[in-house]
């Protein structure tokens, strides 16, 4: 009668809203859920009922289980141990006076721990490093698994893998992505509850997610990682997915943690950092990880890792003095307990989105504040990661660098796989609300150089230089939306070719003629949010294509406001499960897309402008080639596809042309600045896929400065500077 995800009544939050009510107990109750480990890894809870709200883990009262039920023992059947509270949690699936309770087995009658509780032996190791101030962060990786196909992870196609290339680590977009919304939910309950979540990001596989435990004193990141797993299989449950920590899905890159450790003993000592490497490979690593290099086998395809390799000293970036251990590598279902004994002792030196479900979440007392970094990747993709910060930043000066495996984004070799993030612009957060920011960052490597992906560090040098000419910039976006289920095919594409090339598909109106209206309306409304200058928005030429209007922005905003407008785009259009691509030539006799470029200097805006206008003309010419090369991805290959059909509307690859009102020129003058005499020029040669800095950046070297000695090689930080 129902389907599989019918049954989890829990996903029609209608069912549960009638009963909204219950929640609201009196002001003396509160529900307490006990939860725990069980011997094979598992968490287990219960739920008791106190009459009193408790202000500490001391008024908790311990409460007992039937150990048989949990564990292999040869205790008599029925034996019971007790539940012995440890930390409090705030409840986000109860009400305010509800509280999560962590907790560890001891026996009753001599209160010593039973032989799986890790966290005792834990304690007593942490107990004696505690006057060299260990703090641990622990990054934890995992899948979502569909709950109506339990052994297929969450996304993936029903009879192969995933395309292997796609951009799922860091991702954004429908393609892309799956379970943002599970992972949205599990980041803001953790955050309630009070667990010091630091951040996450998706995976480097479809289905896959991973978020930042720490940092953490001691012990404590044992028991908030604990906690954090157990809030996402509670909120996995609500959207009928289930989450697994197995290090190995079919023969994909496995999931895996990395543990960070750093103590007041090594913090400015780099040799007794080493020391304590080498304590912890010597007589740690291998016994108190008994467990894991089987599962390390499986994660790495059957081949151990060198242990050597996997545990090395590093240094903070912001902080080079500061020496920090890493741990590398180990597979996603430790224990938390026993590698952080192992690094204590060590230390001596003496589904699409439900809205219904996350806004439950959404709704939740934040407390802090999440910052989203936002970058370009190696091939003009977006990638984003979220950061947990304390305080409401007042400008990206307040925001600390961060950092990514490059390896993962095209931006870096294994070896040297960390790349670091530059806060520099920031704007509010349409996805999230509140104090929380979008940031967008430059990427550098570890001796603070520009990326070759960095075009903004050479753009902006240019645009310093320029500044008494002031600037302005409007980009014309052109995009279309995708079937997400079908990422070949324009959104209102029939599955068997084009649409009907005759239909007044151009700012029409209708069923039949327009399709992705709500995105586009609400694109717009999310940049306006955001404080992107975003001048309007239109249906273009063919089903499925639409246009946005950046601008006007000054100088290097250009670029910045067109890259977060794209996230944006993309990352809302994720929401609703369609895919958005800037692919200048979607398929044939349909119009190309492009992203036409509207330039002007003070002198061109001023009256008598026309004049300098009209002498742009001729360095734009003798440039042509060299725009060309720069005026799409592919070194302009993919306008040689778009502008290859003659069209009213675009003018020859390979002839330079101008002309006022002309849209079948190379530039055209606007009819209304000839006749005002002044105003600004088009330039309608960039492709939809461009890099905006680098097109910005051409148009001021051109223009402004005349640049004779640009490279016709591809433009690079380092070939532009």
């Amino acid at each position: 009668m129902f389907s599989n995800h019918q049954r989890n009544h829990s996903v029609d939050s209608t069912w549960l809203n009638k009963y909204s009510h219950l929640f609201e107990l009196p002001e003396t109750q509160s529900i307490l859920t006990y939860i725990w480990v069980d011997a094979l890894g598992g968490l287990r809870s219960k739920i008791k009922v106190v009459n009193s709200v408790p202000k500490t883990i001391h008024n908790v009262p311990l409460w007992a289980i039937a150990l048989d039920f949990f564990y292999n023992s040869d205790k008599p059947l029925g034996y019971e141990v007790s539940l012995q509270p440890i930390r409090l949690y705030h409840d986000p699936f109860g009400g305010i006076n509800d509280r999560l309770v962590w907790c560890e087995l001891r026996t009753f009658d001599e209160n010593a721990p039973i032989e799986a509780n890790s966290r005792f032996s834990c304690d007593l190791a942490a107990g004696l490093a505690t006057k060299h101030e260990p703090i641990f962060t622990i990054e934890q990786e995992y899948t979502m698994m569909d709950g109506n196909r339990p052994r297929v992870p969450y996304g993936w196609p029903s009879k192969h893998f995933p395309d292997p290339d796609a951009p799922y680590y860091c991702g954004v977009g429908a393609n892309t992505v799956s379970g943002r919304d599970i992972a949205e939910a599990h980041y803001r309950a953790c955050i309630y509850a009070g667990i010091n979540i630091s951040g996450q990001e998706m995976g480097q596989v479809l289905g896959t997610c991973k978020y930042q435990i720490g940092p953490n004193h001691g012990i404590t990141i044992g028991d908030d990682l604990w906690i954090s797993r157990y809030i996402l299989q509670r909120v996995a449950e609500q959207f009928y997915i289930q989450i697994t920590f197995d290090p190995w899905m079919f023969r994909k890159p496995g999931t895996g943690s990395w543990i960070q450790f750093q103590s007041k003993t090594f913090e400015s000592d780099k040799f007794e950092a080493t020391k304590a490497k080498d304590r912890l490979i010597a007589k740690n690593y291998t016994y108190n990880f008994r467990t894991y290099p089987s599962q390390m086998e499986m994660r790495y395809n059957r081949n151990v890792p060198n242990v050597m390799d996997q545990v090395k000293v590093i240094s903070n970036f912001e902080k080079p003095d500061l020496n920090i251990i890493r741990c590398e590598r180990l597979p996603s279902n430790i224990d938390p307990y026993v590698v952080v004994a192992s690094m204590s002792l060590a230390n001596k030196k003496g589904l699409e989105t439900n809205a219904s479900i996350l806004n439950k979440y959404i709704q939740l007392d934040q407390r802090q504040v999440l910052i989203t970094y936002i970058w370009i990747d190696g091939r003009n993709g977006l990638r984003s990661k979220t950061k947990t910060v304390s305080s409401i930043p007042k400008n990206v000066t307040d925001l600390p660098i961060w950092n990514f495996d490059g390896s993962s984004t095209y931006q870096s070799t294994g070896k040297n796989a960390d790349v670091y993030l530059l806060p520099i612009r920031m704007y509010r957060d349409p996805f999230r609300g509140g104090n929380n920011k979008l940031v967008l960052c430059e990427t550098v490597d570890d001796k603070q150089k520009a990326t070759m992906s960095n075009t903004r560090h050479s753009c902006k040098k240019i645009m310093d230089q320029v500044k008494h000419e002031e600037p302005w910039f409007g980009i014309e976006q052109e995009y279309f939306m995708l079937d997400a289920y079908d990422k070949d095919r324009p959104l209102g594409w029939s599955k068997d070719g084009n649409p009907s090339p005759m239909e007044p598909y151009y700012l029409g109106l209708g069923a039949n003629r327009n399709y992705g209206r709500i995105v586009s309306d609400l694109h717009l409304r999310a940049c306006l949010y955001a404080g992107i200058k975003v001048a309007g928005t239109n249906a273009e030429g063919s089903l499925g294509q639409w246009e946005y209007q950046v601008g006007p922005c000054k100088g290097i905003e250009i670029g910045d406001d067109l890259w977060m407008s794209r996230y944006i785009l993309e990352r809302l259009a994720e929401d609703l499960n369609i895919a958005i691509t800037y692919e200048p030539k979607v398929g044939k006799n349909v119009f190309g897309s492009g992203a036409h470029t509207n330039f002007s200097t003070k002198s061109m805006r001023e009256p008598g402008g026309l004049k300098h206008i009209l002498e742009a003309m001729p360095k734009l010419e003798r440039n042509h080639k060299l725009h060309m090369a720069h005026y799409d991805l592919s070194g302009g290959a993919d306008n040689s596809r778009r502008l290859a059909q003659p069209s009213p509307v675009t003018a020859p690859m390979d002839q330079f042309s101008f002309g006022i009102g002309d849209r079948a020129k190379s530039i055209r003058i606007p009819r209304q600045v000839s006749i005002d005499g002044c105003g600004y020029l088009e330039d309608r040669r960039p492709a939809s896929n461009i890099d905006p800095y680098i097109v910005s950046e051409l148009l001021i070297r051109t223009i402004c400065l005349d640049d004779s000695n640009m490279m016709s090689s591809p433009l690079t930080p380092s070939s532009m500077e």
